[in-house]
């Protein structure tokens, strides 16, 4: 039992938080006061002592009470220590930016495959794995694998600027892992890298610049617009454009619709490094010009940037950063 000082009195409270007895002030009332004492505090004790179970909590009036009481009080401060915010933003921009680096590896890694062994389904190959790799990444990082696609939601307004840099870092990282492991396995030996000259040029220019924006475009209304929320098909709808493209112009560009594409197929010798010349401008400037006819033609979605991780539903939520 624990004492506790009342007025003049000292109270000993019970365990269970009766008050067992007091102590008077000298006038010989001190049973008088016990017996007052306990059918004053038996109330408060029947409810809150059977909490305290022997111990003092305080020695300061309560919310309920007028005198000192062992009530708990309830806790109002700050509960126990979380992880911080800032160890919590670490964590979830590298699982985005290994996320980013798994799909676009995979990706350069089947088309340096298919290229390189030549085969007849390339194309079939090179859009099926984009479209599993969407669907695998979306929820985590908006699965881009292409610095154009960044570009072009980073425009429409669902990304910060640095984030959009870590993610073509990222990228860049992949397509550089994908294009060696191909390279190992394949083992082509010496490979005629595609180059472009005269009227070429511009044709490459062209077709890069033209299916590159196709590319985009799909991905920013499938995968970001608040239109088609939790929708199922935006793997599907990127990966199909992929693959139209290539069979469409991947005899007149190489069909990269990809700076991370571009740099791994010059890693690879499939792309000769002037030909990247020619298809980095392109590809970033389709990019760009999808994001712009997003906003343009969505001028209610537009939010300047929103980080993107935090996608949005499902495949929207490759939104917050968008799919491809």
């Amino acid at each position: 039992m624990f004492p506790e000082v009342r007025g003049g009195e000292q109270v000993r409270t019970a365990g269970n938080g009766t008050t067992a007895g007091a102590v008077g002030n000298g006038n010989g009332n001190g049973n008088s006061k016990g017996n007052d004492g306990q059918e004053g505090r038996q109330r408060q004790g029947g409810q809150g002592g059977q909490a305290t179970t022997g111990r003092l909590l305080t020695a300061a009036p309560c919310s309920r009470c007028t005198v000192p009481c062992s009530r708990r009080r309830p806790r109002t401060g700050p509960g126990p220590p979380v992880r911080g915010a800032r160890s919590q933003r670490k964590a979830s921009i590298l699982r985005r930016h290994l996320t980013e680096f798994i799909g676009t590896f995979f990706l350069v890694c089947t088309v340096g495959a298919a290229v390189l062994t030549k085969a007849q389904l390339a194309p079939l190959a090179i859009g099926g794995m984009l479209m599993v790799m969407v669907y695998a990444g979306g929820h985590v990082s908006g699965a881009h694998y292409n610095p154009a696609v960044t570009l072009a939601v980073l425009v429409r307004g669902r990304i910060g600027t640095r984030d959009a840099a870590g993610y073509v870092v990222a990228q860049l990282l992949g397509a550089a892992g994908g294009a060696s492991a191909a390279r190992w396995m394949v083992d082509p030996g010496p490979v005629t890298a595609l180059s472009f000259s005269g009227r070429h040029i511009g044709a490459a220019l062209l077709a890069e610049a033209l299916f590159t924006f196709a590319l985009a475009h799909v991905v920013v209304n499938v995968a970001t617009s608040r239109s088609h929320p939790g929708n199922s098909f935006y793997g599907l709808a990127i990966g199909f454009t992929v693959m139209a493209g290539a069979v469409a112009v991947g005899g007149l560009s190489g069909g990269a619709f990809n700076p991370a594409v571009s740099v791994g197929g010059a890693l690879m010798g499939l792309f000769s490094w002037s030909a990247v010349l020619v298809h980095l401008p392109a590809e970033l400037l389709g990019g760009a010009l999808a994001g712009a006819a997003f906003v343009w033609t969505h001028p209610d979605e537009r939010r300047p940037g929103q980080p993107a991780a935090d996608s949005a539903p499902p495949p929207a939520a490759p939104v917050a950063e968008a799919r491809t």
